[in-house]
């Protein structure tokens, strides 16, 4: 069965608002034959996703105005594997005590860093690749580990990644830029190129995929 997400523009929501609503979504979902499998909400930015497994788009229209009349802004199909390696999950968090409301303080809005390399690492000598293509993927994943991102896709001269802060994907990007010197070979500087981006979004607009617009 297919998998959506939405977006609900709610101005003045709250962990509280968006708890009950959820619990609400819960309690009829199978009079729709869906699985709301978690949320996000965000206080700040006054918004709200939902992921639910359903057989249509209507469907999670449908569940959304009986369980609690909030209809959804966007709704797009999604992959779930790309859902957990944007946001880090796919259902809800383990409650932290036994309290009926389980508050979810967990915002969708991530900040994305592109990096590129040129393709001078397949112009590397053979004997050279191995040792170089370690140390190489090695020095990112550890920047990434250190500040708390996420891979996303990786290619063998690309990444992208997620970070919940914009402060620690420019601190990481720094790192990155500080580290590349000390594991680059010696190399022609016309082909010698590092390109790192960084923009930020939430994963659900008006577009067809998830985080379309920040990427």
């Amino acid at each position: 069965m297919p998998i959506y997400m939405d977006r609900h523009d709610l101005p003045g929501v709250t962990l509280s608002d968006a708890a009950k609503a959820h619990e609400k979504d819960l309690e009829y979902q199978h009079e729709y034959n869906c699985k709301a499998m978690t949320y996000w909400v965000d206080e700040e930015r006054e918004n709200a996703f939902c992921l639910i497994q359903a057989p249509s788009k209507q469907a999670v229209r449908d569940l959304h105005n009986r369980a609690h009349g909030l209809i959804p802004h966007e709704i797009i199909e999604v992959n779930s594997n790309l859902v957990k390696s944007f946001l880090g999950r796919i259902h809800d968090p383990e409650p932290l005590d036994d309290s009926q409301l389980t508050l979810v303080s967990d915002s969708a809005f991530r900040a994305l860093m592109v990096i590129e390399t040129s393709n001078y690492i397949e112009r590397i000598e053979s004997n050279q690749f191995d040792l170089f293509y370690q140390k190489f993927h090695n020095s990112l994943n550890k920047s990434i580990k250190k500040f708390n991102g996420r891979v996303v896709l990786l290619k063998s001269n690309s990444y992208l990644v997620s970070f919940k802060s914009v402060t620690n994907a420019v601190l990481c990007a720094l790192k990155i830029q500080r580290n590349i010197k000390y594991i680059t070979p010696n190399f022609d500087a016309n082909y010698r190129k590092f390109r790192i981006g960084i923009s930020s979004g939430i994963p659900v607009t008006d577009k067809d995929n998830l985080f379309e617009d920040a990427i």
